[in-house]
């Protein structure tokens, strides 16, 4: 069987993606006024503990933002 040839971009993600599994990923969710924003600003002070400040929207059931 031949060897397939990947676009470079399916080889860029496939890169990126084995970076990332050699690392420990943390995602920290919860409900609305629950402490999670707290709870992220408390881990990012951290030195080891690289955190992102982006927060994802909650949906309801018939998908407007909560």
């Amino acid at each position: 069987m031949k060897d397939l040839i990947y676009p470079q971009e399916w080889q860029d993600v496939e890169a990126s993606i084995a970076r990332l599994s050699d690392k420990q990923i943390l995602f920290v969710c919860g409900a609305v006024k629950s402490g999670t924003t707290w709870t992220q600003l408390w881990l990012d002070h951290h030195p080891q503990i690289a955190s992102d400040a982006m927060q994802a929207q909650a949906y309801d059931m018939e998908g407007r933002v909560a």
